[in-house]
């Protein structure tokens, strides 16, 4: 009885470890740079995205809806400056919960600040815009909420 049960525990450890050491291969990545790429190669401070660039996604920003697929997003926004997934709740047991992508207008030097205007658009699994927030970005305002979820039908 004894081995029965260590060996129950054994297996369901290894189970658990197995799927969370894999799931990170198995996470679909977007083909866009991430963060520490875009960063990198910024030439020189401060950073500002070209006219065209900054007109199509300050008129975008209005036309986005929660639930978007990101074809309908970059459709809107054009390419995002950089693609990163997300995985949570920190701890032991941390899983992809899905991905952002970011769009800055300008960044005004190499140290943080959150109040460089862009747009952040989160996706769940599926790939659905469920929350879309916009900084310093006059007249535009957040759409959907974090822990949003969004139907795979659901239509735009």
């Amino acid at each position: 009885m004894r081995h029965a049960i260590s060996l129950g525990l054994i297996t369901l450890v290894l189970i658990s470890f197995t799927e969370h050491e894999l799931e990170p291969e198995t996470v679909p990545r977007d083909a866009y740079p991430d963060a520490t790429v875009f960063f990198r190669n910024i030439e020189h401070y401060p950073y500002v995205a070209s006219a065209e660039r900054t007109a199509r996604i300050t008129a975008g920003i209005h036309a986005l809806r929660r639930c978007m697929t990101k074809d309908e997003v970059r459709a809107r926004l054009g390419a995002p400056d950089y693609s990163e997934i997300m995985d949570g709740p920190k701890g032991p047991n941390m899983h992809w919960n899905g991905s952002y992508w970011t769009y800055f207008l300008s960044i005004k030097d190499d140290m943080s600040n959150m109040k460089n205007p862009r747009v952040e658009a989160f996706f769940d699994k599926h790939g659905r815009a469920k929350w879309i927030v916009p900084t310093g970005i006059e007249g535009a305002v957040e759409i959907g909420a974090p822990h949003a979820v969004c139907g795979r039908t659901e239509s735009t």
